[in-house]
């Protein structure tokens, strides 16, 4: 072997050994040492190879071998469990013989973390494995230490004859969800409940949204008739407020009972509470206030104040310049000012009075205080509102505007009136066919008006088409600008390919008031960044360089540029601004992978679009979804939702998802994400959006009562009696409440039904003939939710009587 010999040992096929060194040679006998390689388990034959200098053939010879892991190892089928009341854990453990006559605790310490098991029992023992049971302690210390619900430790075994004999393996302690805050929505419509991690959703589906499956029944009295409950993740429970809710800042709110887990089951039922806390920036009210602007000495006078709230709000009445009407105002805390007919409040005939009213709501926010002037008439005249009291609408809207007429109650002929409408201010010409009406109402198109600019217009009014009798009025509206929008097409995320180059489209950003819809005013700037550890940073390219990205509408990444996904999708986000206008801003998440995906692109027709692409839509509403699939090969589409829905009858064809009106399948306050799969040679991309369905708004039913009588009156007179139908105390997150009012009844003879268009106002003011009349009411938000009808009966009879009131309650 010194003299040009060698030696050499085979293990089968799995390695060969590295020789060492000769360890003992007597002529008869040859001891042989070899380092034997790293192997996984397995049994192999050993050959061994002795060249001797000089020798032709190598003498060999074999024997059986082993490679055994002699490594003390933990494994468990689930290493974890609930913190508070931890489940009988079973372990195995390799190369950890144990004496099945002496008790376990004498020979092993086990423990989770620094907190020692509570018992542990072996079960069977073997030179190769033993298996253990283990009660894990509580792990409720004062310095037991959660993140996320979740608490990992070392499960550690050690043996107590030779601490150097161990093993350890992660284990996970979860505690039940914590309420990490309650908290009102600005509107003070919804209330948003945030557990510390993801939970079982307390077992509700898409389809559940009673809150009596989420929360205890302490909490729901406060919460309104019928508040509706749904997830908006996993972590966030969203109460949506009903008529009658109570709940304040400080109340509390608490989970029901045995309905919460951790998402993964594991830990016990929560019975978590939360303090309510106010929103830190509440939506003041938007205060409007109607009436007529001149009352004559038989009139009665109305005047309105009116805000969209939830809650009851809190008038402030005063009167500027007249001591007399300001002791009549002084306690006035409700939304109308009533005087009698005569109005002998006001003392001085052919004075112009001011008045100035503000609201606050329940949660403390105050409104802009609004004034309001009326002309005590020395002479009989027809009194002029406007409905809506006040008006801001877009380029992209429709001004509506009604004059309403009221004759004097001193009597006289009613004869027929015309109307004659003009413009007197405003930063452009209303184009004069839009005014050329002798009707009572303005209907047209804002696209011609000048986005930011305030128009006032006169109406006059001729009786009997003599233009010396009558009266006129101004009117004033804005025309708002609206936020640029900024848009990536294809859905709000995608998956695809770093083999291919990736496209996005931002071209249908635009600006709202540019109605010419040309896009070539717009600046871009893209932006990409993807998060490691949860610390987000700047993209960068297979080379660490930053990854180029240019400033147009369509950003396109070259194939190879990035590296496929690794945990966390790419973050895209593109700034789109234009002069003046504060920017906008939207992302794409973005998952590439190395295969080469087909790339998906959805769109969809129905619905809203929001800031970050998700799309909002009404559950009654029909819903389509289409899916571009990128490839000129055969493939397949495939739909999914999530939460998932019974998509069972449901028409999808090859690229097009329909979901027909009425169809009930998605829950009012849900989001949804729809995910299209494109499924070619064997690779699937796929691209997902987010649906936000859209809930109506809430609020106490609709009611029809007699204007100044005691109470809430449902019998009055024909001809002098008035009746409001209003909408107290509706509000919607999305804002932009708009009322349609309708009656029905049979006069002479004949069953006719009325029914008015949407507008801004929550009330219809009406004098009807006589009988009994069934009036109906709904509401709807900006998006087009809308209530059912809501019904009521008022009865006009000459034999019914008035009690009146100088200030109705």
């Amino acid at each position: 072997l010194e003299n040009g010999g060698g030696a050499s040992l085979l293990l089968g096929d799995v390695a060969s050994a590295l020789f060492q060194r000769v360890g003992f040679a007597d002529g008869a006998r040859l001891e042989l040492e070899f380092r034997a390689p790293a192997a996984p388990v397995a049994s192999v034959r050993a050959e061994v190879g002795v060249r001797v200098a000089g020798a032709a053939v190598p003498a060999t010879a074999s024997a059986a071998f082993a490679f055994f892991d002699d490594s003390i190892s933990i494994t468990c089928p689930l290493c974890a469990g609930s913190a508070a009341a931890p489940p009988l854990l079973e372990v195995s453990i390799t190369n950890f013989r144990l004496s099945l006559s002496v008790a376990a605790l004498d020979q092993v310490q086990v423990s989770f973390g620094t907190l020692p098991a509570a018992s542990v029992t072996a079960l069977a023992s073997n030179a190769t494995h033993t298996r253990l049971l283990i009660r894990p302690p509580p792990y409720t210390c004062a310095s037991c230490a959660f993140e996320a619900g979740s608490a990992p430790v070392a499960l550690l075994i050690s043996s107590k004859s030779d601490v150097s004999r161990r093993a350890s393996a992660p284990y996970v302690f979860w505690r039940a969800p914590v309420l990490v805050s309650a908290a009102l929505d600005a509107s003070g419509t919804v209330l948003l409940l945030t557990a510390d991690q993801p939970s079982n959703r307390a077992s509700m589906t898409a389809h559940h949204s009673s809150c009596a499956l989420a929360l205890a029944p302490a909490s729901l009295p406060s919460l309104g008739a019928a508040p509706r409950c749904s997830w908006r993740s996993d972590a966030v429970l969203s109460v949506t407020l009903d008529a009658g809710a109570s709940v304040m800042p400080g109340d509390t709110v608490t989970f029901l009972p045995g309905a919460v887990r951790s998402k993964n089951g594991l830990s016990l039922p929560s019975a978590a509470s939360a303090r309510v806390d106010a929103p830190p920036f509440p939506v003041a009210p938007s205060l409007s206030v109607s009436g007529t602007d001149s009352v004559d000495p038989c009139s009665e006078l109305v005047v309105n104040a009116r805000a969209s709230s939830p809650r009851a709000l809190a008038f402030s009445w005063r009167a500027i310049d007249d001591d007399a009407l300001q002791i009549v105002l002084s306690g006035l805390t409700s939304s109308t000012l009533w005087l009698a007919p005569g109005t002998a409040e006001l003392t001085t005939p052919g004075k112009t009075y001011w008045v100035a009213v503000r609201a606050t709501n329940f949660l403390g926010a105050a409104s802009e205080e609004v004034m309001f002037a009326f002309t005590k008439l020395t002479t009989p005249a027809p009194q002029l509102t406007f409905s809506p009291p006040s008006l801001t609408v877009s380029r992209s809207g429709f001004v509506r505007l009604r004059a309403n007429t009221f004759f004097s109650k001193c009597g006289g002929a009613k004869e027929s009136i015309v109307f004659a409408w003009s413009q007197v201010a405003g930063p452009s010409s209303i184009p004069a066919q839009f005014l050329a009406n002798n009707a009572a109402q303005l209907n047209f198109p804002a696209a011609s008006l000048t986005a930011g600019g305030t128009y006032e217009i006169l109406v006059r009014i001729s009786i009997g088409g003599d233009p010396t009798r009558g009266s006129e009025s101004r009117y004033k509206f804005t025309v708002q600008y609206q936020p640029l929008q900024a848009r990536i097409a294809g859905g709000t995320a995608l998956l695809a390919s770093n083999a291919l180059p990736l496209l996005l489209d931002a071209s249908a950003s635009c600006d709202p008031d540019d109605l010419s819809g040309a896009s070539g005013a717009l600046r871009f700037a893209w932006a990409c960044s993807v998060a490691f550890s949860g610390v987000a940073s700047a993209c960068r390219d297979q080379h660490g360089a930053r990854l180029a990205m240019n400033a147009t509408a369509v950003l396109t990444v070259p194939a190879l540029a990035l590296n496929p996904s690794d945990g966390s999708p790419y973050e895209f986000s593109v700034t789109v601004s234009k002069g003046d206008k504060a920017p906008a801003l939207t992302s794409m998440p973005v998952t590439l992978v190395s295969e080469p995906v087909p790339s998906v692109v959805l769109s969809s027709p129905s619905g809203s679009v929001q800031g970050g692409g998700e799309i909002m839509v009404n559950a009654q509403d029909m819903l389509v979804i289409t899916a571009e699939c990128d490839t000129t090969a055969a493939y397949a589409i495939e739909w999914s939702f999530s939460p998932p829905i019974d998509l069972g009858g449901i028409s999808a064809d090859q690229d097009t998802l329909y979901l027909p009106a009425d169809s009930a399948l998605l829950m009012p306050g849900n989001s949804y994400t729809v995910t299209s799969s494109c499924a070619t040679k064997g690779v699937v991309g796929s691209a997902a959006l987010t649906l936000l369905v859209n809930a109506p708004p809430v609020g106490i039913p609709c009611a029809a009562c007699l204007l100044g009588a005691v109470g809430c009156s449902k019998v009055g007179a024909p001809v002098f009696s008035t009746f409001r139908l209003a909408c107290e105390r509706w509000a919607d997150p999305d804002a932009g409440l708009a009322y349609q009012f309708g009656f029905a009844g049979t006069f002479d003879g004949e069953a006719r039904e009325v029914v008015f268009d949407w507008n801004s106002d929550a009330f219809v003011d009406l004098i009807l003939p006589s009988g009994i009349i069934s009036m109906k009411a709904r509401v709807r938000d900006k998006y087009g939710a809308a209530t059912p009808w809501m019904l009521d009966t008022v009865t006009i009879s000459s034999s019914s009587r008035r009690r009146l009131l100088a200030l109705p309650p």
